[in-house]
């Protein structure tokens, strides 16, 4: 398997659709936009499952602020 590089190159066109000529930017968008569809998927099984087991809304609510409680103490 050879591998290629490309040097990016500075778009032509000016918008949003010109961002996407460069390559190393296309491959940062495809790989963010799989890993948010996978969290979000975790996310909503997550809370399916705790809510079919439970039948609580209290220990989903606990769970789901668990979960994001890294998220609020280390933002600033």
């Amino acid at each position: 398997m050879a591998v290629t590089t490309q040097t990016p190159t500075a778009p032509t066109a000016t918008g949003v659709p010109s961002v996407f000529a460069v390559l190393n930017y296309r491959r940062f968008v495809t790989g963010q936009s799989v890993s948010l569809i996978g969290t979000w998927t975790e996310t909503i099984a997550l809370a399916l499952l705790v809510l079919d087991l439970t039948h609580s809304s209290l220990t989903l609510g606990l769970v789901m602020a668990t979960r994001y409680l890294p998220v609020f103490v280390g933002t600033p």
